[in-house]
């Protein structure tokens, strides 16, 4: 519940202060349209019963309930998961010399509609968040059939951090949680 309400205040607050993401045509534009982020749900000592875990490979924290399993892959990808209705993928990515987070999303973007083709559609364009101590982007697509919830993280060393969010149903409970998994992120030195 006090995930709802600080959800709701979040967006209030956002509207209130003028950022509105407009629909693009068609979603071929794509970009940000608002350089202004808003606050942070959840950082890893705010639930106190979720166990916390550190990659120290990728340098990050984040906290999780007992109830999720946590594998943590020899290459320090990490996947959260819970009885097919909670599924949650980290990984790092390693930016070319001249670009940026944005110029990493927008590639990943035109790549899978050129890919996917009919398959895949963009439901929220590109939008600043804040994650932890940073701001990070994100996008919502539909691809093949599965709605993805992408956040690129940017780290320090031109790296940052992809967080694919591939919970099946958006209106229970369980995704939910895993929007307070991630909002639980923070970057470690």
């Amino acid at each position: 519940m006090k995930f709802i309400l600080v959800l709701f205040f979040t967006i209030l607050i956002t509207v209130f202060a003028g950022t509105v993401i407009k629909e693009l045509p068609h979603q071929d534009h794509l970009g940000l349209v608002s350089p202004v982020a808003f606050s942070t749900v959840g950082s890893p000592g705010d639930y106190p019963d979720w166990q916390v875990f550190t990659n120290d490979y990728f340098h990050y924290q984040i906290s999780y309930p007992s109830d999720i399993s946590l594998n943590n892959g020899l290459t320090g990808d990490v996947s959260l998961l819970k009885n097919k209705v909670l599924d949650i993928t980290i990984t790092q990515g390693n930016l070319a010399e001249k670009d940026t987070v944005n110029t990493v999303v927008e590639k990943a973007i035109n790549t899978k509609k050129s890919l996917a083709k009919t398959n895949f559609s963009l439901l929220k364009s590109i939008s600043p968040i804040a994650l932890g101590s940073v701001t990070a982007l994100t996008y919502t697509s539909l691809e093949n059939g599965q709605q993805i919830v992408s956040y690129y993280v940017p780290q320090t060393q031109n790296k940052y951090l992809l967080i694919t969010n591939t919970s099946p149903d958006t209106n229970n409970d369980d995704f939910y949680t895993s929007e307070k998994i991630i909002y639980s992120l923070e970057l470690l030195p």
